[in-house]
């Protein structure tokens, strides 16, 4: 390998601790970083990281739909044309496996609501369809209390474990359409308990960074540095359901809760959160209803539809 690498790298919010990670394990290299997609607004800067991508070693980008939110320039087919042999695709570490009733919501236009829309929006970006599901019901709080004692039955189990295989089944064919230096069987259940579906824990990420090490860049394993630090606790946080934990661990029968990178969270924690997000969509009604058809809107319907009966 080259003393001085230049490695340009490209992705979502997932970008920075990959760039970090390698400026740390491979001090002499130059990093340069397309800052994430979702914040990019004109073609200028992909252009101008392109033309730095030619003289690069290696290109590290998560895969992205071509013209992606308009931008001409943007796009894994517009990358692989213009980089070729040099650019490699690593994957979106995306998976609600943990997180099986959070997401992104979207107004009546399709627009992704944000919380510079709903400033007291309880999880800021991030959306309790259970809580959205239930604000619609006319079930009152004090049976919605008694409920949660009911639930993680046998239906509930298997509506989450059929969640959590679709969810696995999803990432793995991504890795392998694309190819990814990323091996599925590398993917244990429990490293997918991260900090929200799409900001995974320091475990995940070192998976990936190990493949990337070893099959990407050619480098011995005995030489590679894990990151040491979890890049995204101090960002948006889901709380992992204690009932969603119970029930995965028939998934797996080595999974254990004190092997998970976070706990799973108390039942009377989550209620309190859960009584505030009823309220907040009761106080905006035009949320849960722009949702109705929302795939994670009908999981969490089919979810309570057992517990109420």
């Amino acid at each position: 390998m080259k003393s001085k690498l230049s490695i340009c790298v490209a992705g979502n919010c997932q970008v920075k601790p990959l760039a970090s990670w390698l400026q740390r394990s491979l001090p002499s290299a130059q990093i340069t970083v397309l800052d994430p997609y979702h914040l990019l607004t004109g073609n200028e800067p992909i252009e101008e990281w392109l033309k730095i991508c030619n003289h690069a070693d290696y290109v590290l980008a998560i895969p992205v739909k071509s013209r992606y939110r308009g931008l001409t320039a943007l796009g894994s087919d517009q990358f692989q044309s213009w980089l070729g042999t040099k650019l490699f695709f690593y994957p979106n570490l995306h998976s609600d496996v943990f997180f099986p009733f959070f997401g992104y919501a979207k107004d009546e236009n399709g627009n992704t609501i944000t919380s510079a829309l709903y400033p007291n929006s309880p999880y800021g970006d991030y959306h309790d369809f259970l809580a959205m599901a239930l604000a619609m019901s006319p079930i009152p709080w004090g049976r919605i209390q008694r409920i949660r004692l009911r639930l993680a039955g046998a239906t509930q189990t298997r509506i989450i474990n059929k969640n959590a295989r679709l969810s696995i089944r999803e990432l793995r064919n991504r890795l392998n359409l694309m190819q990814s230096s990323m091996a599925s069987e590398d993917l244990p259940l429990a490293a997918f308990c991260g900090f929200t579906f799409n900001h995974p824990s320091s475990w995940l990420l070192n998976i990936l960074y190990r493949s990337l090490w070893i099959k990407v860049f050619g480098l011995p394993l005995d030489d590679f540095r894990a990151l040491d630090y979890e890049p995204f606790a101090q960002g948006a946080c889901l709380p992992v359901l204690a009932d969603v934990a119970r029930s995965l661990k028939g998934i797996e029968a080595n999974l254990r809760s004190s092997s998970l990178p976070r706990q799973p969270e108390r039942d009377e924690e989550y209620e309190e959160k859960l009584k505030k997000s009823i309220l907040f969509y009761q106080q905006n009604p035009s949320i849960p209803c722009a949702n109705h058809c929302h795939s994670k809107m009908l999981l969490a319907r089919s979810y309570l539809r057992f517990a109420i009966a």
